[in-house]
């Protein structure tokens, strides 16, 4: 991005099925791109800082912007590829209520600006204290913007996923989902990551759980069930439900923080599964690469599948992991039963209750993960 330096500083002055519309479940621009803009988060700003202003953005020069999105800031600028984004990831704070602001500005050097934020005609101001003033235009409106955005989210491996966490007694971290139609045989598919929470300070129950289920979400109902259990800070194990309604002994292990692509299918009394990037330990698994499958028999409830679970710990227990899930899909033949990505959804937005999300459903939240570059 080129600036041009003006000699004039610029003038300163966002337990059933519930569901929820549209308007509250996509991410997009708060204000309507219509100059309203009333709202820090899930908007590009291009910021200017006391008389310093971008040029207009074309194919081989873009405008630097920032986008807030719950306590992290991603930066985007094309100082070293003209018209390609890179991207700076960095934490912020703020407050809805006392419109206080924390963040770093990108500029010869990174600075931390402390200060409060206000709006004026859909224009975000921020007085900096000592640092003056900057003013923020709403970009989302610039295709160029955000086409060159989210193709450097693509290649730094940005996906929303959901987040299920357990740190409050007062409610179960689970995610609850209710297939389209009950089904006798089928699959469900997920990326689950199973890893420490670094939001919680409790050394509790470390235990996590994939599950399909027939008539309600009880072990008396579970046709096929995976546990994920913590062996030490770095190691996991997984076991699986039998049908004596207990658990068998560990049959793989991985490596906590890995994303490990889940298979699993039932029908005909037995439930398979499939689980990518991890070790089998056990006679009664197989080994293909570095993939753990195996097909055993249902757990206890063989009747058709009518639910789906992602959950963390025991009910009222705080837990000292979580759980990420993504590219949940289950279908039955050619028919889809349940397909969500989370990539519609704006970070923060609790699911419990719409969209195939049961009301049950507590703790779980969207949140926006990157990967490499």
């Amino acid at each position: 991005m080129n600036k041009l330096q003006f000699t004039i500083p610029l003038v300163c002055a966002s337990l059933l099925l519930g569901g929820c519309s549209d308007e509250e479940k996509i991410s997009g621009n708060p204000g309507g791109g219509d100059g309203d803009t009333t709202q820090l988060t899930e908007v590009y700003w291009e910021l200017d800082h006391e008389g310093v202003k971008a040029e207009a953005a074309t194919d081989a020069d873009l405008p630097n912007v920032y986008y807030f999105s719950g306590s992290r800031l991603k930066y985007y600028n094309d100082d070293n590829v003209s018209g390609t984004y890179e991207i700076e990831f960095s934490d912020f704070n703020y407050d809805e209520e006392t419109k206080s602001i924390t963040f770093n500005y990108y500029d010869t050097d990174v600075k931390v600006v402390q200060g409060t934020y206000s709006f004026d005609d859909g224009e975000l101001i921020i007085d900096g204290g000592n640092d003056g003033f900057f003013n923020g235009v709403d970009q989302y409106d610039n295709k160029l913007v955000v086409d060159a955005a989210k193709d450097a989210d693509d290649r730094y491996g940005e996906t929303k996923v959901a987040r299920i966490q357990n740190i409050t007694e007062e409610l179960s971290g689970t995610l609850n989902m209710a297939l389209n139609e009950p089904a006798a045989e089928g699959s469900f598919d997920a990326d689950i990551t199973y890893r420490l929470n670094e939001d919680s300070a409790e050394d509790g129950d470390s235990k996590a759980y994939v599950a399909v289920y027939s008539n309600g979400f009880a072990s008396a109902n579970s046709y096929g069930e995976l546990l994920f259990e913590a062996i030490d800070g770095e190691r996991a194990q997984i076991k699986y439900r039998k049908l004596s309604n207990a658990f068998s002994d560990p049959i793989c292990e991985f490596t906590m923080g890995e994303t490990l692509p889940i298979k699993t299918t039932w029908g005909n009394d037995q439930f398979s599964f499939t689980i990518e990037n991890a070790e089998v330990n056990s006679d009664s698994a197989d080994i293909e690469g570095n993939t753990c499958t195996a097909t055993v028999d249902y757990a206890v409830s063989n009747e058709p599948v009518k639910f789906l679970n992602v959950r963390i710990a025991a009910k009222k227990t705080v837990s000292s992991h979580e759980v990420l899930v993504d590219n949940i899909k289950s279908v039955t033949g050619e028919t889809v039963l349940f397909d969500n990505d989370f990539e519609s959804f704006a970070d923060g937005y609790e699911l419990g209750g719409g969209h195939g999300f049961r009301g049950e459903s507590a703790q779980a939240t969207v949140m926006t993960v990157a990967g490499q570059q």
